[in-house]
């Protein structure tokens, strides 16, 4: 018996299969970073083959193309024609760094070399001025400071570099401590090392050994164009977790007071300098941290730091106390937690996320409200959702709005009758300004937009509406027997009314799950028609001694409708949006 061949990305790319390479990458997560025997990646062989299609699209799944990289070099040389060599710079190179860019990784890399930040480091190169914070170096590299001498010490350190290449050396190892990516010319990669093994970097040390020796980098080094220079990066989520392990020492430290809690790491943590400038003082406690973090992500917080006033006019380096009120110890530091590593606890309780989001949205750290609401996700319920909704209104979330929103439709007919609906409603119908009655209500609106989302769009053909689905009484009975399931059985009636039964199953005051109807029959009868809860098919409705109207071809047709899974989805948007009627009648709402 033959065995089934083994897929292989490489084989599929140089056949030019581009639907087998569809298939192993998005169905069997082949990854576009693997190397063959010959060390090079599967978007090589399809540059090399000029296949433009499949270029494109590799490049467009992840693969990577970068500048002053050996597989992107090697890529961009090897192109078999100008439409495929313009496609990898225009997609690759140029886009290689807004591809798949992590928002706390921007964060940190714009921090580097910005005077605005709030560095408390200076070096002085050859006719270059780079300002860093030491506290970022500490906490990567606790022996980095004697690469400073004694001027480490002071609250700013200023530090002119001597023009050795050792020290000259530094201007390229100090963007790594924001971003894990170390790019070195190889003419200033011994001083570069040598830098590293002072600072005690010895993973960063073997990394870059690792890649000079690889075939990759010796091929690199004798390359007479573009990659001139030695990259050491890891994968962008490598580097993030790396950042923000390093970064939650720093919040440990901070916090270590606010707390009340101090284990091993964080007593130790809390010996080590990460000069902190800034204080948060909570009634009888306080936390630590720093003004360059906080100002840049928070609105709330570059506003009062950057301004005339007594915040903004304190002298770098100083400890400066700001008050916090309103807020408690765990939320403020669930709030740091997320300044420093762009963490939120997803197993953190629903109320307490929910003041973290409003504190998140006071405090302007719109990052950390948004979080909040898309783990709150999971909490919303048929019992929460108006709460959480009101909630949500008031911080101006969309995310967490359109959530509750969607739920409130899925279960519309339970939560219309509470109190807080209709204050919902009136408040959304308050918010337009200058509200005329043509103006429709934005909660309403909304509403009704999920409710068609569940239940279809479509309206009722012709046909739906003479034979009548979706009559409000029939609808009622079945509401009924649903909240009652019993055997079958046929409707009774009043004794006086039992020589001459009616079931007027047109009745349009009957809608709702009433068990009474009183309303004058065709003949000039009065019926008092007492329902039990019931499961009667349609056609023992229709059992009268009055003619109903109904021919047997109708009758079989309606009996089929009404168990068709598609009735019972339009019969409840039709209740949904009857009940959204009656809320806006009863507020006094035109819309």
């Amino acid at each position: 018996m033959l065995e089934a061949p083994t897929l292989d990305i490489f084989q599929a790319v140089r056949r030019g299969d581009i639907e087998t390479v569809r298939y192993l990458v998005e169905v069997q997560a082949e990854t576009l970073q693997q190397h063959d025997d010959w060390d090079a990646t599967p978007l090589y062989y399809a540059a090399r083959a000029g296949n433009k299609e499949l270029v494109k699209y590799l490049l467009s799944v992840g693969a990577r193309c970068e500048e002053k990289t050996f597989d992107g070099e090697r890529c961009l040389y090897a192109a078999l024609n100008d439409d495929v060599r313009r496609l990898l710079l225009d997609e690759g190179f140029k886009r290689a760094g807004a591809r798949g860019h992590d928002l706390f990784l921007d964060f940190l890399g714009k921090a580097f070399n910005v005077p605005e930040a709030y560095p408390d480091l200076i070096v002085n190169f050859e006719g270059e001025t780079v300002s860093a914070h030491k506290f970022l170096l500490v906490v990567r590299a606790p022996a980095v400071g004697r690469l400073f001498g004694d001027s480490w010490k002071h609250q700013v350190t200023h530090f002119q570099a001597p023009s050795s290449s050792s020290e000259a050396a530094l201007q390229y190892l100090l963007p790594w401590f924001y971003t894990c990516r170390l790019e070195v010319p190889f003419d200033m990669v011994p001083a570069a090392l040598e830098l590293c093994r002072q600072a005690q970097l010895t993973d960063l040390v073997a990394e870059a050994d690792s890649t000079l020796n690889s075939e990759a980098g010796k091929i690199m080094q004798h390359l007479p164009f573009r990659g001139s220079s030695l990259v050491v990066e890891p994968p962008r989520e490598v580097a993030k977790q790396q950042l923000q392990d390093c970064l939650q020492r720093v919040v440990a430290a901070g916090c270590s007071n606010l707390l009340q809690r101090c284990g091993n790491q964080a007593a130790a943590d809390s010996q080590t300098d990460y000069f902190f400038d800034l204080k948060l003082v909570l009634g009888q406690t306080s936390c630590l941290c720093h003004r360059s973090f906080m100002s840049r992500r928070s609105d709330y917080f570059s506003t009062m730091l950057g301004s005339s006033f007594q915040e903004g006019s304190s002298v770098p380096g100083d400890m400066l106390e700001i008050q916090v009120t309103d807020v408690e110890a765990a939320v403020l530091h669930a709030a740091l937690h997320w300044v420093y590593t762009d963490r939120v606890d997803a197993d953190m309780p629903a109320q307490q996320l929910l003041q973290v989001m409003q504190y998140a949205d006071r405090a302007l750290m719109e990052g950390l409200k948004g979080r909040c609401a898309m783990l709150l996700h999971p909490h919303v319920t048929q019992d929460s959702a108006l709460p959480l909704l009101q909630q949500a209104l008031a911080m101006d979330s969309d995310r967490l709005t359109e959530t509750c929103v969607r739920c409130i439709a899925q279960h519309l007919l339970a939560l219309v009758p509470e109190p807080l609906f209709n204050q919902l409603v009136k408040e959304s119908a308050a918010s337009v300004q200058n509200r005329e009655d043509v103006d429709s209500v934005p909660i309403i609106d909304d509403i009704r937009y999920h409710v068609t989302l569940l239940h279809g769009d479509g309206e009722l053909s012709d046909d739906e509406e003479d034979l009548d689905v979706l009559d409000p009484a029939q609808l009622a009975l079945a509401h009924a027997s649903q909240h009652q399931p019993q055997q079958p059985q046929k409707h009774q009636l009043h004794q006086e009314q039992q020589q001459q039964p009616q079931l007027y199953v047109n009745c349009q005051e009957c809608y709702s799950c009433r068990q009474h109807c009183t309303h004058q029959a065709p003949g000039g009868l009065q019926s008092d028609a007492v329902f039990k809860a019931t499961q009667v098919p349609d056609w023992q409705l229709l059992d009268s001694n009055e003619p109903s109207g109904w021919s047997d071809e109708q009758q079989e047709e309606k009996l089929i409708r009404m168990n068709d899974p598609l009735f019972s989805s339009l019969s409840e948007r039709r209740q949904k949006l009857m009940a959204l009627e009656e809320i806006l009648l009863n507020t006094g709402i035109e819309g």
